[in-house]
């Protein structure tokens, strides 16, 4: 399931800086989207079920009748990804919907998956954009201040919403006396300055010479977690990132990294349309069944999410760190991030992406 998670993230980042011409950042966790994704799966009937077992990549071979062994594995998948990613975020997800859920799917879901339900009118545009708006700032200390505009073209059936945010402390803080404002090269015409702060410490770091790219990965506070910093900004397969880490050496480095942050809302409509799965959008070919009391159809699925990294982590409070600071040297290897990159939260322990961003531009949203 691990490689499965790996490779949606991956896929999904690809279409996802195609669409936009690789010049806009981006964050995406794999965890949230697969486990959601693994929800409807449980609900659906028809070639869409197979279609999107195709996709997750999943063995979900079970017999409809073989209840227990069915419900065992989706509750699997929820306690192992939620486990994982609070780690390093806190999350909720919502149904927003204006016809009855089948009680049974709804009961499995609020334990094994703790998605929250809404009912909204289906023709009161304004009372839906209040209640989705409502919903993203009840999250534990959100940061969902601005709205969740999120226009429906067609009468609301169902509505997904993941809303999320990156919380973690690094393992070893950088002193803000080191935060200065250095260069930035968005592309090749345009260069700004930003406040960039500096760790120098023992890190694991790898040149890969294949695909002409540096990574050094920087512990977080929490254990068997790292941030993986990647120049420059592209990425081919998710067994790429683990030979990373395995093939890492440790080292003296001095990493001086950007000040980044960002609210970003995706609609993962034309992902899943792009990969045949347009099925679920349809009025007329959706079979939600299991899902919705007398059939219907997906609206849309937004994943809305926010990362903040400073000198501290992400969304962080400050914290008294009483670990060994290193100076540099003429022994320090340099490691500027002064061009788009990617920035990924790693599991080391399972060799799990749980938060994946490119950054193309650290004064997007700060």
């Amino acid at each position: 399931m691990v490689e499965s998670i790996n490779e949606l993230t991956l896929k999904l980042a690809n279409f996802l800086m195609e669409k936009n011409g690789g010049v806009e950042s981006l964050s995406i966790s794999g965890v949230i989207i697969y486990m959601t994704l693994s929800l409807i799966h449980y609900g659906l009937h028809g070639s869409d079920k197979d279609k999107l077992s195709d996709f997750l990549n999943s063995n979900f071979s079970f017999s409809e009748f073989a209840c227990p062994s069915y419900v065992l594995q989706f509750t699997c998948i929820s306690t192992f990804g939620m486990e994982k990613f609070s780690k390093i975020g806190i999350s909720q997800s919502a149904i927003f919907y204006s016809t009855p859920l089948e009680e049974y799917f709804q009961k499995f879901a609020m334990r094994a998956y703790k998605i929250d339900y809404k009912y909204l009118e289906y023709t009161h545009r304004g009372f839906q954009m209040m209640e989705m708006n409502n919903w993203a700032r009840s999250l534990q200390d959100s940061p969902f201040t601005e709205n969740i505009d999120e226009s429906l073209d067609e009468d609301l059936r169902m509505l997904i919403i993941n809303a999320y945010f990156i919380r973690f402390h690094w393992g070893l803080q950088s002193k803000n006396r080191y935060t200065k404002l250095r260069k930035f090269t968005l592309n090749e015409t345009r260069e700004v300055y930003v406040k960039m702060m500096r760790m120098v410490n023992i890190f694991r770091c790898f040149d890969d010479n294949t695909l002409n790219a540096s990574i050094v990965f920087v512990p977080l506070k929490e254990n068997n977690i790292c941030a993986a910093i990647v120049l420059p900004h592209e990425m081919n397969n998710s067994s790429t990132m683990k030979s990373w880490y395995n093939k890492s050496r440790y080292f003296k480095i001095s990493v001086v990294l950007p000040r980044f942050g960002f609210i970003q809302k995706i609609s993962m409509k034309s992902f899943l349309e792009f990969n045949q799965l347009n099925g679920l959008f349809d009025k007329k070919e959706a079979d939600l069944t299991n899902i919705i009391y007398g059939g219907g159809y997906i609206n849309d699925y937004i994943h809305v999410s926010s990362i903040n990294v400073n000198d501290s982590g992400s969304h962080a409070i400050h914290f008294s760190n009483t670990k060994l600071y290193f100076r540099g040297s003429n022994l320090t290897s340099d490691f500027h991030v002064n061009r788009p990159f990617i920035f990924y939260l790693y599991d080391i322990i399972d060799n799990l992406v749980l938060h994946f961003s490119v950054i193309t531009d650290p004064l997007s949203d700060i």
